[in-house]
């Protein structure tokens, strides 16, 4: 019975609740200047938009600085897009999803990305913000 109840609690708590942040930056901005973003917060993702509305994805400042950081990596990598370097894969909810399915698809994600993940929530198509999923 207490199982039951405790899955109808979370099953109702609001996804907004959760939201921890809301950086973004445009897909069609370098790599370089999705660098400088990262550095202007303590964020470990940030969600990358077209049309200031559309999430395609995040980028990870760790995955960002490695791909710098690497020989030769700023001078073949800074001016990339971002929309060419996302994270993958990125979980993606809408704000009626239940918490239930939210952690079931996180749940079910590979080993190499549990660790490492992070949930973009939207309200419609509308950008909301980020919550960690990590255990």
């Amino acid at each position: 019975m207490d199982e039951v109840l405790a899955l109808t609690s979370i099953d109702t708590t609001d996804l907004r609740t959760l939201v921890t942040h809301a950086s973004w930056i445009h897909g069609d901005r370098k790599l370089e200047e999705a660098y400088e973003e990262f550095q202007k917060h303590n964020f470990e993702f940030m969600a990358v938009l077209y049309d200031d509305r559309h999430v395609l994805g995040l980028c990870s400042r760790e995955e960002l600085g490695m791909l710098l950081s690497i020989r030769y990596g700023r001078e073949l990598y800074a001016k990339k897009l971002v929309q060419e370097h996302l994270s993958r894969p990125a979980t993606i909810v809408n704000i009626g999803d239940r918490v239930s399915s939210v952690l079931q698809s996180a749940l079910e994600r590979e080993d190499t990305f549990f660790t490492k993940m992070s949930s973009w929530l939207r309200v419609t198509e509308s950008t909301s913000g980020s919550f960690p999923c990590k255990p």
